[in-house]
């Protein structure tokens, strides 16, 4: 599995956070993959699915992200899309229209920052800053680019696992990953003026909701310390449902939570 992943946060003139992710998984046999494209985008405690397409292709289309995108504007069949884009370090333009809406998306000084853990295997984690136009309203922001190296393992066990992507009440954009049992984690910082930075990244759920499809409790309610303790709650969200590697339920829990200045998009992952 190869994956590019892109988030962008800001608080002005309204909180917004938005997560584009474009993963490849190379197909059980022959030399074919499956390409998965997702943006979702956060405003006003709501979470908007910009799309979530899956593309079979007959070839692995590589590393090179502009190369991967071109493989998906060919081969996609789902509604009408306009897709522009230009990708040259450090600098990455992309323009999405839908009938529906769409965004557009300019990052800037991206620049090479640290090597992070993620359950899929090593990611490599650059730091810069964005705009984005969304609706005819602008905003700009800290963004961080992450790559997860190609050969990674694509279906490993998560147990309890979050992602966290947060605009915290002081501007900072923060990408925390966790592993809820353990209670251990760890999130990039990247704040206004500052360098980015590493540190420990523990949220604790503090309500839960049943999953009866499932059986699992799935998060309603977290306290998280951005700098500071803050209660987040559950506004919004989107489910789906799959099966674990060890053959059990598997469940893709997408929520926006906010609450105390801070507005997050958490992506819980529990199969256990």
């Amino acid at each position: 599995m190869a994956r590019d992943q892109l988030f962008f946060t800001a608080q002005l003139p309204e909180p917004v956070l938005l997560a584009l992710i474009v993963q490849r998984t190379r197909a059980p046999q022959g030399s074919g993959a499956l390409l998965e494209v997702k943006a979702f985008l956060v405003a006003r405690d709501r979470l908007q699915s910009l799309f979530w397409e899956q593309v079979a292709l007959d070839a692995w289309p590589g590393a090179d992200l502009q190369t991967v995108l071109t493989a998906w504007q060919q081969q996609r069949r789902g509604p009408g899309l306009r897709l522009t884009f230009a990708v040259a370090d450090p600098t990455l333009q992309l323009s999405v229209r839908q009938p529906s809406g769409g965004f557009a998306l300019e990052t800037m000084n991206l620049q090479d920052f640290s090597t992070i853990a993620d359950p899929h295997g090593a990611t490599r984690v650059r730091a810069g800053t964005g705009s984005l136009e969304v609706n005819g309203k602008r905003w700009q922001g800290p963004v961080l680019a992450e790559q997860l190296a190609a050969g990674s393992q694509a279906w490993p066990q998560f147990g309890q696992f979050e992602m966290w992507l947060a605009a915290a009440a002081d501007g900072a954009l923060w990408l925390g990953r966790t592993d809820l049992r353990a209670g251990t984690g760890q999130a990039v910082v990247l704040a206004p003026g500052q360098p980015p930075r590493v540190q420990r990244f523990t949220p604790q759920v503090t309500q839960t909701r049943p999953d009866a499809p499932s059986g699992f409790a799935l998060p309603q309610a977290w306290r998280v310390t951005l700098e500071k303790p803050s209660d987040l709650q559950r506004r919004d969200g989107q489910p789906s449902r799959g099966t674990a590697p060890s053959g059990g339920p598997a469940v893709y829990d997408i929520s926006v939570a906010s609450g105390q200045g801070t507005t997050a998009l958490v992506f819980h992952l529990q199969d256990q």
